[in-house]
């Protein structure tokens, strides 16, 4: 490109010369030349976007653990585990029969001291006074009717 702007050059020096040697009177001619360099092409790249994964895992809550607490044992031997009351385990002797165990532990008004409730027995029919005593460690004990023994937390 620069040789071309160069031979250019010297065409329009030559030209103008010999004009000026025909005549004095001749026409001055100025050659002007614009050379424009050609545009370069833009080339845009555009990357792809990487893709986004999104999981979702769906968890269950763990399962409820299931604890099972022994009945507290009875401070007598030659109790039996008679069942559940509003005072938690009920334990009878013998001769007391566990629904109306769990009934006198029912009956218990709570006075921490002694107390005496009339209860009626399903089994029997019947209703038998029992005296209630706090024998310690939150233990009650109520005896009475036929040699009933019930014992309970109180």
């Amino acid at each position: 490109m620069r040789k071309n702007q160069i031979l250019a050059s010297l065409a329009g020096i030559a030209l103008i010369g010999g004009l000026a040697a025909c005549s004095a009177s001749a026409p001055v001619v100025h050659v002007i030349q614009t050379v424009t360099a050609k545009p370069t092409p833009t080339v845009t790249i555009t990357a792809k976007p990487t893709p986004t994964v999104t999981a979702t895992k769906t968890v269950a809550p763990p399962a409820p653990k299931v604890i099972y607490v022994a009945p507290a044992a009875p401070a007598y031997s030659g109790l039996s585990y008679a069942g559940q009351s509003a005072y938690g385990s009920v334990y009878v002797n013998s001769v007391t029969s566990a629904p109306f165990g769990i009934l006198v532990a029912d009956a218990y008004s709570g006075g921490g001291g002694s107390d005496y409730e009339v209860v009626y027995s399903p089994v029997t029919g019947q209703s038998y006074g029992m005296t209630y005593e706090n024998v310690g460690n939150e233990t009650i004990e109520a005896t009475g009717g036929s040699g009933a023994l019930v014992q309970f937390a109180g």
